[in-house]
């Protein structure tokens, strides 16, 4: 059936009772000053979550390498629209074009690795991790 008979009692308590029961444990402990990692509500196991915050990760930085290619490409299209205007063969509605692509990619390429940094602190909220909590007094 669906009773839950490992002895944890955390099926049969009431909605935020965890949350009262870890935050009393957490002050009425002296020798841990760890913050609590927050973890998806999705994931009830360490296992499927890093999976998850891994495949995140990986995808992104794939990403990103694509993004940083399309940057680069988009850096030379612009050098060489700025050459051309120079030289009088384009228009300098050309090389505004090749500017505002160039920012564009760069503004992506910001983005990703932000998206690649929130991954990796994902991936260690997923594994357990936490950050020190200040000193009291």
């Amino acid at each position: 059936g669906d009773d839950d008979d490992d002895g944890d009692g955390d099926d049969d308590a009431p909605a935020g009772a965890d949350e009262a029961a870890s935050s009393q444990a957490a002050r009425s402990s002296s020798s841990t000053h760890l913050a609590r990692p927050r973890r998806d509500a999705r994931c009830s196991a360490v296992s499927p979550c890093s999976e998850t915050a891994l495949a995140a990760f990986v995808s992104e930085r794939e990403r990103q390498r694509s993004l940083e290619v399309a940057r680069d490409a988009a850096r030379e299209a612009a050098e060489l629209a700025r050459v051309r205007y120079r030289a009088g063969a384009d228009s300098f509605v050309v090389v505004l074009d090749a500017e505002r692509t160039l920012a564009s990619a760069e503004t992506a390429l910001v983005r990703s690795q932000a998206a690649v940094a929130s991954a990796q602190v994902d991936i260690f909220l997923a594994l357990g991790g936490g950050w020190p909590m200040g000193e009291a007094g």
